[in-house]
């Protein structure tokens, strides 16, 4: 089974831009394409009575963003330290907009359709329902998180 990030940079005969960091002992990525900005976290204004992966809000010129924490909505261990992250990710997919909480260190990667796989091995936990593809470099492995249906099931 071909995942579709797969399909897409094999039918355009492209390469797919992601923005990959690190998540527990996970790497993961997902497409540049939803990204708005990757910026310094600012003060967040907590939201009673959310889920705890919504950290809350995070103001962004007029606009008040949800914060999501990646690693409690996939049930992952915390970070060592929570100082480890200080940047998010200002990510839109279709209407839905939110920032994701990020590790300091991010980056940018281009991977043409060989640095693509499907996913054919099962992923235990929550994590496992979110993923598209895999991706392989000559540094590292890691998943593709569908971003879409993160936040999806992550609406407030």
């Amino acid at each position: 089974m071909r995942g579709r990030l797969t399909e897409l940079a094999t039918n355009a005969e492209e390469s797919v831009a992601l923005l990959q960091f690190r998540l527990g002992e996970f790497s993961l990525a997902f497409a540049l394409e939803h990204v708005q900005s990757v910026m310094n976290e600012t003060p967040i204004t907590p939201i009673p009575h959310v889920p705890r992966h919504v950290r809350g809000l995070m103001a962004l010129g007029q606009n008040a963003i949800p914060v999501l924490d990646l690693a409690r909505f996939f049930r992952l261990r915390p970070a060592k330290r929570d100082s480890e992250i200080r940047r998010v990710a200002w990510v839109q997919v279709g209407d839905f907009q939110a920032c994701i909480r990020m590790p300091r260190e991010t980056r940018i990667m281009r991977l043409d359709a060989s640095g693509l796989k499907a996913i054919d091995w099962p992923v235990e936990g929550r994590i496992g329902e979110y993923l598209l593809d895999a991706f392989e470099t000559e540094r590292e492995s890691g998943r593709v998180v569908d971003l879409a249906k993160v936040l999806e099931s992550a609406r407030v």
